[in-house]
């Protein structure tokens, strides 16, 4: 891609000839004034060991979950915000990857020794719909991590850079 592109679904297609299926708008969860509900798991950790939180443990975070109707769903996902591919991923189980490792930020996530990648996907998700914008999961049934790998280095999503 061209430096400063943005990687669009209809990069994917060209590049790969894939068309893939729109699953789920990410809803995070609101507070009773209508706001996003914001959290900082960071502070509950107890931190006996005198952890260092990581680059994207301060948060804040947000929680959302995806139905379970797509627990059995294999594939590569792709994170997308206005027709642009911002993060793409690989999982065996989409609803476990989305609902527990994105989804719920838990305090011990936010450490050094832990899953960075998790808080900051997140936090990438948080900062998004808080700018009212949709952040939806595409997924390419059955792609493996191979497919995974090359959609990144071709495509090189924004978020994935973080990492």
């Amino acid at each position: 891609m061209a430096a400063g592109h943005e990687p669009t679904l209809q990069d994917l297609s060209r590049e790969y000839n894939l068309v893939p299926e729109l699953l789920w708008i990410i809803e995070p969860d609101h507070n009773p004034r209508g706001g996003i509900t914001l959290y900082n798991p960071c502070e509950r950790y107890p931190n006996r060991g005198g952890l260092c939180l990581h680059e994207w443990g301060e948060g804040p975070f947000c929680r959302f979950k995806i139905p379970v109707r797509f627990r059995n769903r294999a594939g590569v996902y792709l994170l997308v915000v206005d027709g642009k591919i911002r993060f793409a991923g690989w999982s065996r189980n989409l609803v476990q990857r989305m609902n527990q490792n994105y989804g719920t930020i838990s305090p011990r996530k936010c450490f050094e020794g832990s899953e960075p990648e998790n808080c900051m996907v997140n936090h990438q998700i948080l900062l998004e719909c808080q700018k009212r914008k949709n952040v939806m999961i595409y997924l390419i049934q059955d792609g493996d991590s191979d497919l995974c790998d090359a959609i990144i280095r071709q495509l090189s999503p924004a978020w994935n850079r973080f990492q």
